[in-house]
């Protein structure tokens, strides 16, 4: 699995179209943000990769973490729900319309939701995704 390629991927899926990327500004970053960033913003990480193989059938399983970072004391809570609701309609479901660079989307599966503690005013959103691929 070339996880470079499933990262860009990622990153191409995120920062399309939508509502989603609109609600952050077009603020998505692969690993980590720059410094001195406007939220809200967006990173993701790609681990566990691959956490299963299939020889017969090329699987391959890895997990996806995404993270949405909002300043609560510019906007509040209730932005950052608005934001990770445009995100799970942009993920969930997609095994039709995410494309991935010589694998087929078998299954994504949403796995974790959680709101992060508060840091320094910073509330970070995150949801995971564990992503089933089959080689083509």
């Amino acid at each position: 699995m070339n996880i470079d390629q499933i990262q860009g991927d990622v990153l191409t899926r995120l920062t399309s179209v939508s509502d989603f990327n609109t609600s952050v500004g077009g603020r998505v970053y692969a690993n980590q943000a720059p410094q001195d960033i406007t939220y809200p913003y967006c990173t993701f990480f790609i681990f566990g990769a691959p956490q299963t193989r299939d020889s017969e059938n090329l699987y391959e399983d890895f997990r996806l973490q995404i993270q949405i970072h909002q300043n609560v004391n510019n906007s509040g809570f209730e932005v950052t729900n608005s934001i990770a609701s445009k995100l799970t309609a942009l993920m969930d479901n997609t095994e039709t319309t995410f494309t991935f660079t010589n694998y087929d989307l078998i299954r994504i599966d949403r796995d974790v939701n959680l709101t992060l503690p508060l840091e320094n005013d910073i509330e970070r959103y995150q949801i995971d995704y564990l992503i089933n691929l089959q080689g083509k």
